[in-house]
């Protein structure tokens, strides 16, 4: 059982750790917040009594702090914790710090204006110049410096501080304590005890250091915050071009742009890029439920089905394809246009009433669709036609399909089978409405119309081949080449008779193909072939025809980035300019005739296309204009915006010169001060250029649109738009790759608005989402993919998607984030949502009802209705977090592909495809599953936003009627009120998608803008793999890290769940103020106070103590150090037993920073350090596990290095496998350690094998006990882990002998390779080597008081550092009683220091003295001044050395070793020293006795030894050794401590020395 308080501590120390556990959390935390605010009086009193205490040497200060402290009640319970020491300090300088800066800034300004007037009234000096020197223009730039707002803040803030210091709370400075660093610690307290005035000037000292670093450290975190802000805000226009310098060109890429969602472009085209794939997403989803249902009825169909009516499952579907698909291929090319519509009628057997509605508009050369959608389904789908327009004509093949159907499975089938038929065929048909709006050539447009019924793309099985050897169909590659051989050859036959017969006027049968004919068609058959067989895509078909075939693997590398990039945002305009092939080539290469496949892939390329030109259209008139114009009215420049509305310059100007974007000039080059309208009329003209030059970045698409390589339109349109001087200059810019990319055409005249024209390359790359392709385009890049990231995304699937324990915790922690915006706190229109009336619909009802149908694949109208428009506004298409990056990795990996095992020839072949097709449905299940549960709480989020805004918005008189004139602040609202510029300001921030925000326009009705806020709302506040930057996404290729996206969205979506708080809170709207409180308080309650609450609930209930929760703390896992643990009871030996509450906290990155800052502030309260040295030690523990997501090893890396380069033991010390192991083993267990790495639901078996021996009541591998309480939590995330502090000692214990015995040789393995060294380097070695030797010991006597704390009896600890080699009995000794006794340097080292120093006077012709006996006197005041100090609250300390001290630079004289008979002989010696080295110590007898450069003058018995050789030491006399027991100086020639500590040599060294050895 665990140590009694008063066992560990003694009586007094227990009942102030009693009075600790008695006082709970929230009371001290109160205590604080009273107790700071007590103080700040006490502060200003102080200040004036250490001010008295300096003029008249009183100790009124101390005085008055003793009085104060027994005066204040609140600071004995705040003292007793952690969060009350914080509290306090934060009480006390926070108020202080916020009104001295407030201050600050209000004397900046008065010092400002006061500059302004005495430069005015210099300027007054009529046309008079006035010389400023070089001197007097630094002061006033000086001068200009410290008048700016933020520096009378930070200065304000900082003085503040000061008038409040609390020597307690320390400086940062007090971190490097004990360190070699403590000499330079400027700002580092003073804390030696001192009287009179003395004291008075440390205290006041301390004030101006507290205050100092106060500033600096406000500085600091300005400065953070504003470069965050930077970080992750949108450019306002884009970044103009790449930095000439690659490294700087990857810095703005990945890290000045590469964190922010919109990279180097605009929000607003952003928004429309994410606009475009949200709803290519939306419609693909109810084309995959046709697809779904399509499988469906053929599965029905097929078991009862009649062989002879041949509707075997793959023959049905054929059937199927051609009725969709009558016409495939050239057979279209050979009837006119006109008469299609009715040939493809006849052979389908489908007729659509409705295709000759469509009205067309021309213009010149193209002609586009004008004919509106209408309403075509529930919900208000709309489109071009209904499922009603589509009839089945008697007799034809649609109707014999359905009756040999209706026949042998029945009505309810071929029903079924019919509305699938027309659905499919109406998505597609309404796809090429879509398409035919856009302006296309008159041709093309009419063969778009004529083919309505008949249009599916084609794809090939050649091309949908797996990158894997054994998962390719076996297509009897011999047989299909002989047979597209023989038609081939069959082609050629008939155009040669053809030829012949049109040649010779004879009938074509009576035409006989020549022998050589044949030999020729064959010759060519076979070389096409196999030209064919090496295409890559069916575009390459054409280059083969045209003999110019060439590698299609990206863009050719840029010759002068070598960058090898691809597009990801393309125009798939192959659906306009499909390749018709010939029979022999649809033979060879494979047509696919599956329509489930054809279906989905014409959906996608059609959506695709439609969507992607919309996309291109909005940037083209986002990026062609500039962001305003300047109009010359009445000879005077007027500046309008992009609205057209006048902008104000005057008010302009003094907005930039208040926020610091312009400086006002007061005078010029050649020192002539300028008067107040002068200098104002400066900053006019500049906020005009300023304005100028905003207008013109807006501007980022230049020309009418080049052929490829040619820059004529570009270059002319950079000159008219001042980018440019000349076209010389121009045509430089846009051939420089960092400067300007050329959009590529689609190859359809007229189809984008962007073909042909140039783009900023920074803008352009963010806008296409350009990637380098080195991964695909290189040998090294190929083996890094599949070596390493294949590995790390099989891992990364197998711990996630495919683990049944992280599915559920994945849908639990998910519920963090509805919480977070307002849930918890649920008011007003939430209460009705939540708890709808009887027969309404709930929003988590909703939510629920659109995943379950999703994953079923059958979704009733209105739920399908919800989840378009849900994904239409980036909430519900996919975006999880996990699932997004193992996506995007996996299909790095291999392409989606068409595969159907019933088209292998061979029965293995075969086999295998069905496994992988079996393996693919299960994880597709799984990932579906997965991205479901987070998926149910975005909707729900949505919903619920949604719900609160339709709410809010019917209160102020918002609705369908005039949202639209709220926007543009016209009209009225419904109760007849104006409407407010706070209003119409809030909901024009409020909407991103369909809204124009030049113009303030919103493309929808009411309903379209609802489902935007909540989704603006939903997108930017939940977790979003969309949202991840071009920074994220590349990390995501490292070896490091494991799910690198979701921390980055935490980060993103927490900062913006405060940024939306406080946005709504200062909006000036009351219903919207209330809103915004609910949000922040909600968010407060879920990272904050939910985890610590339940953490003091825990404690309570099992009993547990703060010690002993600090004490877990130090054994558990690396990864728990920082989390929130959860105690839920104890062991049979009193262990104690705990949950990983993180590790189902979503939020949980969040906080583990701002808990390794509060643990490090714990810890510090219980060292006794300073709270701003803790806070220095927290921060930089923070920082690593801000860090740690990113930078730690992947769990396939991370067993790899286990198994291979760190020899078999794990990062934690667990071993992978035994030293005793032989070779093939260790090599087996390896190996299976990796592959336990790719091994799915590993976590899932284990948990059930430890329920299945809870049950049973079996104990595991190595004795431990299971209960059932404690393991069927785990099932949810929440199991109760067994602590294990006895194996924790362990390892520990192993570690401490290895940094000790490192820490030891810090000191000597630099100073015995030989060379020479001073003494100062000596005692700087030791200093750093004792500082690390402390911070060991120290750190592992706290690992024994916490295995005390937790149970673990005194011999165990002490039976585990004894078996540790290199551990001496003294030391084992000392870490029991927690004492610190410094290391004497050994013999060794002394006598090799000798052999060193003797061997290098003999080489050098030198007689230096050893260095280590100048250093040996600061070496041992260091020893005596730091023996016996507590390891567990003390700190070791180098300061406050007698004289200079080698710390400081000097040669060390007698510090600390000697008696005052020494510095009487000293003094002695001084009095002869000459005058020049008297003035070389600069007239001080102290530095000159801290040198010891006396001692080289004591009198000697002996003569002088020449310089070269160097005598061998002399001996020591033995009758004058023999009476230096117990003696002191005077009578021995030594100290005491001499006497103690020092070597033989030593001694005899000392006596010489003195003079007094033979």
């Amino acid at each position: 059982m665990p140590l009694s308080d008063a066992e560990l501590y003694g009586s007094v120390e227990a009942s102030k750790k009693k009075k600790s556990e008695d006082t709970g959390f929230f009371t001290a935390a109160a205590a604080g917040v009273a107790s700071g605010l007590i103080k700040i009086p006490a502060g200003f009193v102080s200040l004036g009594a250490e001010l008295v205490d300096l003029g008249l040497g009183t100790e009124m200060a101390a005085d008055f702090e003793k009085w104060f402290d027994d005066l204040n009640p609140f600071d004995d319970v705040a003292e007793r914790r952690t969060i009350g020491k914080i509290t306090q300090a934060l009480a006390m300088i926070g108020p202080v710090a916020v009104k001295g800066a407030s201050l600050g800034v209000q004397a900046a300004n008065k010092l400002k204006a006061a500059s302004l007037a005495r430069r005015a009234l210099q300027a007054k000096k009529a046309g008079k110049t006035v010389s400023l020197s070089t001197f007097g223009k630094v002061l006033h730039k000086g001068e200009d410096l410290v008048t700016t707002p933020l520096a009378g803040g930070v200065i304000g803030s900082g003085v503040g501080e000061a008038l409040v210091t609390d020597e307690d709370i320390g400086t940062l400075a007090d971190m490097l304590k004990g360190t070699s660093l403590e000499p330079f610690a400027i700002t580092m307290m003073d804390r030696e005890d001192k009287k009179g005035r003395a004291d008075a000037f440390r205290r006041l000292t301390n004030r101006i250091k507290f205050g100092t670093e106060g500033a600096l450290f406000n500085l600091g975190i300005a400065g953070a915050a504003k470069g965050v802000k930077k970080l992750r805000e949108p450019a306002l226009y884009g970044r103009q071009r790449w930095a000439e310098n690659t490294v700087m060109e990857d810095f703005e890429r990945y890290f000045l742009d590469g964190l922010k969602p919109a990279g180097s472009t605009t929000q607003r085209a952003f928004e429309s890029k994410r606009t475009m794939f949200d709803t290519i997403q939306a419609a693909k989803i109810e084309a995959d439920l046709q697809r779904i249902a399509l499988d469906d009825a053929t599965k029905k169909i097929v078991p009862v089905a009649d062989g002879s009516l041949d509707l075997a499952k793959q023959s049905a579907l054929k059937e199927v394809q051609d009725i969709l698909q009558p016409l495939p291929g050239k057979k279209l090319d050979t009837m006119p246009l006109e008469e299609l519509p009715k040939f493809i009628e006849k052979e389908s057997g489908i007729k659509n009433i409705a295709r000759d509605t469509w009205k067309y508009e021309t213009k010149g050369e193209f002609r586009r669709l004008i004919t509106p959608e209408r309403i075509i389904g529930p919900e208000g789908k709309t489109g071009f036609f209904k499922v009603e327009d589509y009839v089945i004509t008697p007799g034809g093949k649609a109707d014999k399909f359905l009756q040999r159907i209706r026949k042998e499975s029945g009505k309810a089938a071929a029903d079924e089978f019919e509305s699938v038929i027309k659905n499919m065929r109406a998505t597609v048909d309404n796809l090429t409405g879509k398409i035919s709006q856009k302006n296309l050539k008159i041709d093309l447009s009419k063969k778009l119309h004529a083919e309505l019924g008949n249009y599916l793309t084609a794809d090939y099985l050649h091309f949908n081949q797996s990158s894997i050897p054994f998962f390719r169909i076996d297509r009897n590659m011999d047989k299909i080449k002989a047979k597209s051989l023989n038609s081939f050859i069959e082609q050629q036959k008939n155009a040669y008779k053809v030829t012949e017969a049109a040649r010779t006027k004879k009938p074509i049968s009576s035409i006989e193909v020549p022998e050589k004919e044949l030999i020729k068609f064959e010759k060519e058959g076979m070389a096409k072939i196999d030209q064919y067989l090496k295409a890559k895509n069916i575009d390459e078909i054409d280059a083969i025809n045209k003999n110019v075939l060439e590698e299609t693997t990206g863009t050719p590398a840029d010759k002068k980035t070598g960058r090898i990039e691809s597009d990801a945002v393309k125009a798939q305009t192959t659906v306009l300019k499909r390749k018709k092939l010939d029979e022999w080539e649809e033979i060879l290469l494979g047509r696919i005739k599956d329509p489930r496949h054809t279906f989905m892939n014409s959906v996608a390329k059609m959506t695709s296309l439609n969507y992607a030109i919309d996309y291109f259209d909005d940037i083209a008139r986002q990026g062609s204009q500039k962001g305003g114009t300047v109009r010359n009215i009445n000879g005077v420049d007027k500046f309008f915006n992009s609205v057209g509305e006048e902008i104000n310059i005057t008010e302009l100007t003094k907005d930039n010169i208040k926020k610091g974007r312009i400086k006002e000039k007061f005078y010029n080059e050649q020192g002539r001060f300028y008067s107040p309208e002068e200098t104002f009329n400066i900053a006019k003209r500049e906020t005009e250029e300023l304005l100028k030059t905003e207008f013109d970045n807006a501007q980022f698409i230049f020309g009418k649109g080049d052929q490829p390589g040619v820059t004529q339109n570009g270059a002319q349109a950079l000159v008219d738009a001042g980018k440019a001087s000349n076209l010389t200059e121009a045509t430089g810019m846009l051939k420089d790759p960092k400067q300007f990319k050329q959009v590529k055409s689609t190859g359809i005249d007229g189809l984008s608005a962007l073909d042909g024209k140039w783009i900023n390359a920074p803008i352009y790359e963010s806008l296409f989402d350009t990637s380098n392709q080195f991964l695909n385009t290189s040998k090294m890049g190929m083996l890094y993919k599949y070596a390493i990231l294949g590995p790390k995304t099989i891992s990364q699937v197998s711990k996630t998607v495919l683990n049944a324990l992280t599915h559920v915790r994945n849908f639990i922690s998910a519920g963090a984030f509805v919480s977070a915006n307002g849930l918890i706190v649920p008011t007003g229109g939430d209460l009705s949502a939540l708890l709808p009336e009887a027969g309404k619909e709930g929003v988590f009802t909703a939510a629920g009802r659109i995943s379950k149908q999703t994953l079923k694949g059958k979704m009733d109208p209105y739920y399908l209705n919800l989840r378009q428009r849900s994904t239409r506004v980036g909430v519900g298409g996919g975006t999880q977090v996990q699932v997004g990056e193992i996506g995007r990795s996996a299909s790095d990996l291999l392409e989606e592909i068409y595969t159907n095992p019933a088209l292998a020839e061979s029965k293995t072949n075969r086999a295998l495809l069905e496994s992988k097709e079996r393996l693919k449905k299960w994880y597709k299940i799984a990932q579906d599953l997965y991205v479901e549960e987070d998926n149910f709480w975005k909707n729900a989020n949505w919903l619920l936003e949604r719900n609160r805004y339709d709410t809010v918005f019917k209160q102020l008189g918002v609705d369908e009627t005039n949202f639209k004139n709220v926007l543009k602040g016209q009209g009225v609202l419904k109760d007849g009120k104006p409407i407010s510029e706070n209003l119409r300001r809030f909901l024009n921030d409020s909407v991103e998608r369909f809204y124009d925000q030049p113009t303030r326009t919103f493309r929808g009705n009411y309903e379209l803008f609802l489902d935007e806020i909540g989704g603006k709302l939903t997108r930017n506040n939940v977790p979003n793999y969309a949202y991840v930057g071009r920074a994220g996404k590349a990390l995501r290729l490292s070896p490091f890290g494991n799910f690198i996206a979701f921390p980055l969205e935490i980060m993103r979506t927490g900062h913006n769940v405060i940024e939306q708080s406080i946005k709504e809170m200062t909006s000036g709207i009351p219903e919207i103020v209330a809103l915004g409180r609910k949000r922040f308080s909600s968010f407060a309650l879920t990272v904050g106070a939910i985890p610590q609450i339940a953490q003091e609930s825990f404690k309570a209930l099992h009993n547990v103590s703060n010690e002993e929760m600090d004490a877990l703390r130090r054994i558990v896992p690396e990864w728990s150090k920082n989390s929130t643990l959860l105690p839920t009871g104890r062991d049979k030996n009193g262990y104690l037993k705990y949950v990983d509450f993180s590790y189902s906290n979503a939020y949980d990155t969040l906080q583990r920073p701002i808990r390794a800052v509060y643990n490090a502030l714990a810890q510090g309260k219980n060292d006794d350090i300073s709270l701003k040295a803790a806070l220095g030690s927290g921060l930089q523990e923070g920082a690593v596990e801000i860090l740690q997501p990113f930078t730690s090893e992947s769990i396939f890396t991370e067993a790899l290095v286990n198994s291979t380069i760190r020899g078999g033991v794990g990062k934690n010390g667990k071993r992978v496998w035994s030293e005793a192991d032989d070779g093939f083993t260790k090599v087996a267990k390896g190996i299976g350690h990796i592959g336990g790495s790719l091994i799915p639901m590993e976590s899932t078996f284990k948990q059930l094998l430890r329920l299945e021996k809870a049950a049973r009541g079996k104990t595991g591998k190595y004795g431990e006990e299971f209960n059932l309480r404690d393991e069927l939590p785990g099932l949810w995330g929440f199991r109760s882990v067994q602590s294990n502090p006895e194996r924790s000692l362990v390892y520990k214990a192993t570690s401490f002998g290895s940094d000790l015995k490192k820490a030891e040789n810090l000191f000597t393995s630099p100073l015995l390779k030989g060379g020479r060294i001073s003494s100062n380097d000596i005692l700087s070695r030791y200093q750093y080597s004792e500082s690390r030797r402390f911070q060991a010991l120290k750190k592992m006597a706290k690992d024994i008081e916490a295995m005390k704390h937790l149970g673990v009896p005194d011999y165990k600890i002490r039976q585990e550092l004894v078996k540790r080699r290199g551990l001496g009995k003294d030391v084992v000794t000392n870490l029991m009683l927690g004492i610190y006794t410094p290391k004497t340097p050994s013999d060794f080292f002394i006598n090799r220091m000798g052999e060193i120093n003797r061997d290098l006077n003999e080489k050098e012709g030198t007689n230096i003295p050893n260095p280590y006996y100048l250093a040996f006197p600061s070496i041992l005041q260091i020893i005596n001044k730091n023996r016996g100090i507590n390891l567990l609250n003390e700190n070791v300390s180098f300061s406050a050395l007698e004289g200079e001290g080698m710390a400081k630079g000097g040669r060390v004289g007698m510090q600390g070793g000697g008696e005052p008979g020494d510095k009487e002989l000293a003094a002695s010696i001084w009095e002869t020293e000459p005058e020049e080295v008297k003035q070389s110590f600069e007239y001080d007898f102290n530095k000159y006795y801290a040198s010891g450069v006396w001692m080289d003058k004591l009198p000697k018995q002996t003569e002088e030894a020449p310089k070269t050789p160097l005598p061998e030491t002399p001996p020591v006399d033995p009758k004058l050794v023999s009476q230096m027991v117990n003696t002191n100086v005077m009578q021995t020639g030594l100290t005491p401590t001499e006497q103690a500590l020092l070597s033989q040599e030593e001694k005899s060294i000392k006596l010489r020395q003195r003079g007094i050895a033979r």
